[in-house]
């Protein structure tokens, strides 16, 4: 029985040596990694604190319509800055709310060089606030506000709410439904090429009037969903691609599973999917063309 005892014993004890020694080499493997950690953060001070890493050339690249001054302001960045002081997305997103400018990249040249390229956006629409002009980019991005007599070859949206168009944001309208109409009809005038676009009436968006070279009026109705646009755009395209430039009428897509009917003065015809679309709309732009010439000539006898 002793020896049984002092088998225990022995072994216990021999247990605590174990235990004792694991929590020795883990308090020695605590306190090497923060020696460790702290000799890199001293390396990391001494390097970001060095005259190497002062940013000594800033580069700007594809402005035209921004200043570098305007760029260099709004970023923070300057001459004898260290080089790690902020991320490059930091500057981007600074960069990114001056008005006129659409993308930026900012790279970091080590030790101590900065590259900034932007890309830029010319007035592409016009907003009117009760006469007081919001002009934006093809993106709905707010870049200018003037008087609406400064909007010649602009794309005028009418009829719009209230809204926010704090310069360098995106436009805000109203609604958020009003908001997404108007972002919506910028990306179809854009992808469907209707160049000649003169107005956007959004007094109903349920009912939406788009004005082309200034004398056809286009009604639009609802826009619909992606695939309901798609259709719509196109087929309204095709129409006024067949027409004469210059022509005055109405286009009326409201309803375009009833096809899309086009009138001017006493002619008026439906186009749809099972008529010779094309040839029948040429034919009645024709005889719209010579009525307008037959009264022209009428009235210069």
């Amino acid at each position: 029985m002793p020896d049984a005892k002092n088998k225990r014993r022995n072994t216990d004890e021999n247990g605590d040596r174990v235990k004792r020694r694991r929590k020795r080499r883990r308090k020695r493997g605590i306190i090497s990694f923060l020696f460790i950690i702290l000799i890199l953060l001293c390396v990391g001070l001494i390097i970001i604190k060095t005259p190497l890493f002062n940013v000594e050339n800033v580069t700007v690249k594809g402005n035209v319509l921004v200043s570098e001054e305007d760029i260099f302001k709004v970023s923070g960045i300057y001459e004898g800055q260290n080089i790690f002081e902020h991320l490059s997305s930091y500057y981007e997103e600074k960069i990114q709310t001056l008005p006129y400018v659409s993308t930026v990249k900012v790279q970091k040249k080590f030790p101590s060089e900065i590259y900034i390229t932007v890309g830029e956006e010319y007035e592409y629409a016009v907003l009117d606030f009760g006469g007081v002009g919001v002009f934006c980019d093809k993106h709905g991005k707010s870049i200018k506000i003037a008087t609406m007599e400064e909007t010649e070859k602009l794309i005028k949206f009418t009829g719009c709410h209230e809204g926010t168009y704090e310069l360098g944001n995106y436009i805000r309208l109203e609604s958020n439904k009003e908001t997404e109409t108007f972002k919506k009809c910028l990306s179809a005038i854009e992808e469907y090429g209707f160049l000649d676009v003169t107005e956007v009436n959004m007094a109903d968006i349920n009912d939406l009037v788009f004005t082309v070279n200034g004398n056809l009026t286009v009604k639009i109705g609802e826009l619909g969903d992606e695939d309901e646009l798609s259709y719509k755009m196109a087929y309204i395209k095709e129409v006024i691609d067949s027409l004469p430039h210059g022509i005055s009428g109405i286009i009326d897509a409201t309803n375009p599973e009833a096809g899309v009917s086009y009138r001017t003065g006493e002619y008026e015809y439906t186009l749809s999917a099972e008529d010779g679309a094309e040839e029948t709309m040429e034919e009645v732009a024709e005889d719209s063309v010579e009525d307008i010439e037959d009264t022209e000539n009428t009235a210069g006898e």
